[in-house]
């Protein structure tokens, strides 16, 4: 059974068996290629969302990237760790 994902989502589903697709979550966007090409391309797009430069990474956003890693360990710890 998989976890409800909060409305509005988008699942970007990479995998090398075809049978795992659409199997617990309909996906809007399905990769063709392996996964070390997917992971490649999504890098390149973020970079070009950011620009050539890039954004250097505030004290700011460094803190709320904490929190928002704090706070999914915190919900998926039980999950993670259970057998």
């Amino acid at each position: 059974m998989a976890t409800t994902l909060p409305p509005g989502k988008v699942i970007i589903h990479a995998t090398n068996d075809a049978r795992d697709l659409n199997k617990n979550y309909q996906n809007r966007i399905i990769p063709s290629s392996g996964s070390r090409l997917v992971l490649r391309q999504m890098i390149d797009a973020v970079k070009d969302l950011r620009g050539a430069q890039g954004e250097e990474v505030t004290e700011g956003r460094s803190c709320r990237i904490t929190q928002v890693r704090e706070g999914w360990l915190k919900e998926w710890m039980p999950k993670l760790a259970s057998r």
